[in-house]
């Protein structure tokens, strides 16, 4: 069967409630900016209480921390069952634009190389970046990636907002 080329969407919350995640916010307001069929999942990664909202998603209420990998796995798995192209993983904390949606149409649009197997965003702080680096010599020198477009090698990036081919 052929992928659809769409997006499932994670947002791994912790000890946070729905209404306070300002990364779910921000994806409920801007995600209709996204041209592509999308399912947002919602994974609690908390025992301390159970979330319910909001409708129209997936939400699994884990018993404990599940970390990060356990919810982004069974993101993956969960696109390869409805045969999306891609997951989103978004940390409870993350700010999302608008624009960062725009851009990323941009890569989700019929025609895309399958040779790219990850979109990243640059993140800066204090004008510095902190992600994506490029390693070199084993891993021992990571060095700030200057450019955009496609990139190759070994490159390691901040896991939020990284989109990854299925």
């Amino acid at each position: 069967m052929k992928n659809v080329n769409g997006i499932v969407v994670i947002i791994v919350l912790y000890k946070t409630k729905p209404s306070d995640s300002s990364s779910l916010n921000q994806y409920l307001s801007y995600n209709h900016v996204l041209k592509v069929p999308k399912q947002l999942i919602i994974y609690n990664n908390s025992g301390d209480f159970d979330i319910s909202e909001p409708k129209n998603c997936i939400i699994i209420n884990s018993e404990n921390n599940d970390m990060l990998a356990k919810p982004f796995n069974f993101a993956y798995e969960y696109a390869k069952n409805i045969n999306y192209d891609w997951v989103l993983l978004i940390d409870a904390d993350t700010n999302i634009t608008k624009e960062y949606f725009e851009e990323l149409n941009q890569f989700v649009k019929p025609g895309i190389s399958e040779n790219i197997a990850s979109i990243v965003p640059q993140l800066f702080q204090n004008n510095k970046s902190i992600s994506p680096h490029i390693n070199k010599l084993f891993y021992t020198i990571r060095q700030p990636l200057k450019k955009n477009g496609f990139n190759s090698g070994n490159i390691t990036a901040f896991n939020s907002l990284s989109m990854l081919r299925v």
